[in-house]
């Protein structure tokens, strides 16, 4: 009697994992289309450190602190565009506030990219409308901080000529929100 009970559940569990392997009676879903989704953050904001290249790097040369906030507009096969605001304060008391305009290409390991723009230059004993131009170089750290290196350098609207102690280096951190 042993033999037959203990066959008997042998008999069902074998069937049971046999029906598993059945194919489902669910209808299949009907095909969609792919959906692009940005996984990009298009917000930043970061702070930046340096120095004032006034005639090559050298031991007078001043220090650069400086605020940045910027958006990402548009991004396409690589190449960027992006709008941000600038606010840099050098030793000797200059303040520049700006806005620039950025174009990027992604490479998949750095982002190079070149800025333009233009602002206003407050001096302890002149101020003045300034446009300034540059570049530098992104490196994503993890999805959201990157390090951003740039040069820029500021020229005098009125007179086209480069500004004194206007030429700047620095290296900072960005946040991507």
């Amino acid at each position: 009697m042993n033999k037959f009970i203990v066959s008997l559940v042998a008999l069902v569990a074998a069937t049971a994992a046999n029906a598993s392997d059945l194919p489902s009676k669910a209808f299949p879903m009907p095909p969609t289309k792919p959906v692009a989704v940005d996984t990009e953050k298009n917000i930043y904001g970061g702070v930046n450190g340096g120095f004032v290249v006034t005639d090559g790097f050298n031991k007078n040369s001043p220090w650069a602190v400086g605020l940045v906030g910027g958006y990402n507009v548009y991004r396409f096969a690589g190449f960027g565009l992006a709008g941000e605001g600038t606010y840099n304060y050098s030793k000797g008391k200059v303040s520049t506030i700006a806005g620039n305009g950025i174009l990027s290409f992604d490479t998949g390991f750095v982002t190079p990219y070149a800025l333009l723009g233009a602002g206003y230059r407050i001096e302890t004993n002149k101020n003045r409308d300034i446009w300034n131009y540059g570049g530098g170089l992104k490196y994503n750290l993890t999805s959201s901080l990157e390090l951003d290196g740039r040069f820029v350098r500021t020229e005098d609207i009125k007179t086209s000529s480069v500004v004194k102690a206007g030429d700047r280096t620095t290296v900072g951190v960005n946040y991507k929100f």
